[in-house]
């Protein structure tokens, strides 16, 4: 088909037969996310005025919260402590030795910081310590408190990999913190902003330039890797301004969605995207769902302030879904009864044409996955004016307590049967029956947490029951 073809609306089913649309990378610039850097520049204690600068200015609430937060200042001040001990390790070590003075009477030591550890309850300020003692003393301490920091963290990145950026695996033994020391001296250019955290480095750039970057790198140098990167980037300013201006020009709002042709988690990142403000205006979100497709659709309300209206299809024949049809019927009882004039319609499904195609005076907004669309439509909707955008374009990083959620009720739901199967079949089983996609890395994540953590136990009768814990 040739661009003539593609702007001839009454020859749109042509494009869209047979065919399946390759995966489409994203057309439009994304949001790099900074909230992952913005703690670990906190916590590996970066200068003052340039946390403000390049970090509290992207990320304001986090970084009141970790100011707030005595454990994440404890371990900001134990690591000023030990980038000076570092960078005057000599000096400090002679004036240890030779003069008897102390970390509190040597002039490139942070006296305040000494102080407020000290007022939190750490007392630095140890007597017949050498340098090499206090690179040990400080290392244990900050290993004890970074622990205290975990809420700081995603759950779905492995925290094994953010504690060790603080602390070299197996720093007790000796020799491992004076190799530390070294490379640090040896290649102090490559270390972000000169700080100090455990990794192989290299001429990388900035590490700690966004989420993204870091994520990635320390997983690679762990032997693993994280693919999902809706959890490092959201939609442009633009994208959302338009949906807010397709909002802002209805009377009635209502999100539809094609439960068999969208990502229950996406949509809910999208809605979390977006000003409170605005989506206080959509009336309701109506769910066109089959019996086939997860349960997640099933527990949006729970996790949504817009009211939720589920509506289960039933089935003539087995192989015959009517999800389309009755999503039609719906938008056009909703449109010439309920006087409802916008629809956001979530598919990836072309089947959606003709109901667009049948109502002109409505205003259509539609969202769908990269994987799933193909051209052909998105170029019809440019036509007709109508604002698109992908679901894949929104960080999904706020919406891992929905799919957490979802995942242990499905393995509550299989505790009964698990006799004779492993673990991890038993986390297949899950992941499968919530068409929740996720890498052996992720699966095996939760199979530790969470499957491999199940325990008989007894209610108050003395019935007994297989426990799931939240962890």
């Amino acid at each position: 088909m040739n661009n003539r073809e593609v702007n001839d609306l009454s020859k749109i089913h042509l494009l869209l037969d047979g065919v399946d649309p390759p995966p489409e990378e994203p057309d439009i610039k994304l949001l790099q996310k900074t909230e992952i850097v913005t703690v670990m520049a906190f916590l590996l204690a970066l200068r003052e005025d340039l946390f403000s600068r390049f970090f509290e200015a992207e990320n304001p609430e986090l970084a009141a919260r970790l100011r707030e937060d005595p454990a994440a200042n404890i371990v900001r001040d134990l690591c000023t402590l030990r980038i000076q001990l570092y960078k005057k390790f000599k000096q400090t070590d002679q004036e240890l030795l030779n003069n008897l003075n102390n970390l509190d009477r040597q002039e490139w030591f942070d006296q305040e910081a000494i102080r407020r550890l000290r007022e939190n309850g750490v007392e630095v300020i140890q007597a017949n310590f050498r340098a090499e003692d206090y690179s040990l003393f400080f290392s244990r301490l900050i290993t004890e408190y970074i622990e205290k920091c975990r809420q700081f963290f995603p759950e779905w990145l492995k925290f094994s990999y953010i504690t060790e950026a603080f602390c070299a695996p197996n720093y007790t033994k000796n020799g491992v913190l004076k190799s530390e020391f070294h490379k640090y001296h040896e290649n102090w250019d490559f270390y972000p902003y000169h700080l100090y955290l455990y990794w192989n480095p290299m001429d990388i750039g900035n590490l700690l330039i966004n989420d993204e970057k870091f994520v990635k790198t320390i997983y690679t140098q762990h032997g693993d890797q994280f693919w999902d990167s809706s959890k490092f980037h959201d939609a442009a300013d633009s994208t959302k301004q338009s949906i807010y201006e397709c909002i802002d020009r209805s009377d009635q709002t209502v999100i539809v969605v094609d439960c068999e042709n969208s990502d229950a988690f996406k949509l809910l990142g999208v809605l979390r995207n977006l000003n409170s403000s605005e989506i206080r205006k959509i009336k309701r979100i109506v769910l066109f769902d089959d019996y086939h497709t997860t349960n997640a659709w099933t527990w949006l309300k729970n996790f949504t302030d817009i009211p939720v209206e589920y509506r289960e299809v039933e089935r003539i024949t087995g192989r015959k879904s009517l999800v389309d049809i009755k999503m039609t019927a719906g938008i056009c009882e909703a449109y010439y009864q309920d006087y409802v004039d916008t629809f956001i319609i979530c598919s990836s499904d072309s089947d959606f044409w003709g109901v667009i195609s049948s109502l002109p005076k409505a205003n259509f907004l539609v969202m769908y996955e990269y994987s799933k669309v193909g051209q052909a439509i998105k170029d019809a909707l440019d036509t007709r004016g109508f604002f698109h955008c992908a679901l894949d374009d929104f960080f999904t990083g706020n919406a891992t307590d929905f799919q957490k959620a979802v995942l242990l009720i499905e393995l509550r739901k299989r505790a009964p049967f698990i006799l004779g199967k492993t673990a991890m079949e038993i986390t297949r089983e899950v992941y499968l029956a919530t068409r929740i996609t996720a890498k052996e890395s992720e699966m095996n994540h939760f199979c530790d947490k969470y499957v491999r953590t199940m325990r008989l136990r007894t209610d108050s009768e003395g019935k007994y029951f297989i426990d799931v814990t939240e962890g």
